[in-house]
């Protein structure tokens, strides 16, 4: 079933291609329609945009009404975003199928009549507010809700809110109990509190946490992760032994939100240490214009404590940071048949260490105000090396991350650097920012990046993952890379990293036990 495919994007896109081409798909909530009819009309699918629907097929209306028609909590959704579904059920025209989808006629009465539809979240705010125990009830309804309010239920009913999550637990699914149990894990040391609206990086509002008043009492604490750590010993019992390598605890599972890549937010890469310079390059492309059109390759640098004291950049209009970072020129893409153009920025890790520099972000940025979707194409690539003078400008083969920039946004916070550490940091973020140069975001990074850091702490790891399988040291092996492994026989493996060109091994994909 498509629905149980844990990933948002994942789900509505082979939905969408199975759809156009005839087969069935079965999503379990109108929200995941509305998605799909997004998806259908090349829209947003994080409904974050609004979106003009195409008109669609008759097989597409009936597929989609038959999805709605199963859909959980129908009307709760409708109401939730009503003009969206508006736009939604005129394409459908349920009032043709009255008979074959009653529901969906039902609820699309009710919508454009503002019929009063009892909400769950009216009910619980309610419930909540007056400390009633109905509320844990009405919870368990939807452990999805639970799970995202475990912590407040906590601190109202205490034990109580402990066994009615563990009688839901089996019905989250695993991405839902690991995410939970590195909150749980980590809460109690986080300074910082981060609230993206509707998983929107670019509107994150941070405040400061309050662990006093918002600890959980430790013998709950304990509780609850002894019954995360039951229920997941529980699911990864079937992988069988694994040999597990603490080294990919640096090595994040994907979440919802993000665009670019196969692994999460917070992955690390540790820089070799004959590592002299590091690459960054954007090149687009966005077709005939008389018009120049930029997407700005940027650095930024910071002191230990991310303060703005001795912070700097490397920008188009920034274009050497000391002896430590230079900037290619800027380029001009009108003067080519095809619009397209390319920025290179380079860094030296050392020299910067020199200058006191401890963090070093790395933006690209819209400057024109047309975004990463609208252009033909745009390409953010990142590579290092010992010698920057030699081999060719740019190599593609020796890119250590490369990726094309998708998206109705603005502005894409790719990585960051942590030289004390001699790390790599994918971020793939949204974070809030100006497009007119990277050294106008200073006074942004310094307020956001230390708490969008403690959030990727919070963010589980592949180690999280088959830390609760059996293990052994003949198990399938599960490694950051291969390069002093021996993988023989093809037997399934997961290798992060495969460096190893003698290596035999079938691979493992993680998001199959998500």
């Amino acid at each position: 079933m498509v629905g149980r495919i844990p990933f948002v994007e994942n789900r509505i896109r082979l939905a969408a291609y199975l759809i156009e081409h005839g087969a069935t798909a079965t999503l379990d909530t109108a929200t995941d329609v509305l998605r799909l009819a997004a998806a259908l009309s090349a829209g947003d699918i994080s409904l974050r945009e609004p979106c003009k629907l195409r008109n669609l097929k008759r097989r597409e209306r009936r597929a989609l009404l038959g999805m709605l028609e199963r859909a959980k909590n129908l009307d709760e959704d409708l109401v939730r975003r009503r003009e969206p579904f508006k736009r939604l059920l005129y394409k459908l025209h349920p009032g043709d199928y009255r008979d074959d989808f009653p529901r969906v006629a039902a609820a699309y009465d009710k919508l454009y009549n503002a019929t009063p539809i009892p909400r769950f979240s009216a009910d619980l705010e309610r419930l909540l507010a007056a400390e009633d125990r109905e509320a844990l009830s009405l919870l368990k309804t939807r452990p999805g809700e639970l799970a995202r309010r475990l912590h407040s239920t906590l601190l109202i009913y205490g034990a109580d809110a402990v066994r009615a999550f563990t009688e839901v637990i089996d019905e989250l699914k695993t991405i839902q109990l690991l995410k939970l149990q590195r909150y749980l894990a980590t809460v109690g040391e986080r300074t910082w509190r981060t609230f993206p609206p509707k998983g929107n990086w670019s509107k994150v509002q941070i405040v400061e946490a309050d662990r006093k008043q918002r600890r959980i009492p430790p013998a709950l604490h304990g509780d609850l992760m002894g019954a995360l750590q039951t229920a997941l010993a529980r699911r990864l019992r079937e992988v069988g032994p694994v040999a597990l390598s603490p080294e990919v605890k640096r090595v994040k599972l994907q979440t919802n939100d993000e665009e670019l890549s196969p692994f999460g937010r917070g992955t690390v890469f540790p820089i070799p240490p004959g590592i002299k310079f590091i690459r960054t390059a954007t090149y687009w492309k966005t077709g005939p214009s008389a018009h120049d059109t930029w997407f700005d390759n940027g650095w930024n640098f910071f002191q230990k404590d991310w303060s703005a004291a001795g912070a700097g950049a490397c920008c188009w209009d920034r274009v050497a940071f000391h002896d430590a970072a230079v900037f290619s020129g800027d380029p001009t893409n009108s003067k080519d048949l095809e619009g397209r153009a390319c920025q290179l920025l380079d860094l030296y890790p050392d020299k910067l260490v020199k200058h006191g520099v401890r963090y070093a972000v790395w933006t690209v940025l819209c400057y024109s105000r047309i975004t990463f979707a609208k252009a033909i194409e745009v390409h953010a690539a990142l590579q290092w090396g010992e010698e920057p003078q030699t081999g060719k400008l740019f190599e593609p083969s020796r890119c250590q991350l490369s990726f094309p920039l998708r998206g109705d946004s603005f502005t894409k916070y790719v990585v960051y650097l942590d030289l004390g550490r001699r790390e790599l940091v994918y971020l793939d973020a949204n974070l809030p920012a100006r497009t007119s140069s990277a050294g106008a975001n200073t006074k942004l990074l310094v307020r956001n990046m230390p708490a969008f850091i403690e959030h990727l702490g919070s963010l589980p790891s592949v180690h999280d993952l088959f830390v609760h399988a059996p293990q052994a040291p003949d198990g399938m092996p599960v490694l950051y890379d291969d390069t002093n492994a021996t993988l023989r026989g093809g037997k399934p493996a997961y290798v992060f990293r495969p460096t190893n060109q003698t290596s035999s091994f079938a691979a493992f994909d993680p998001s199959s036990l998500l």
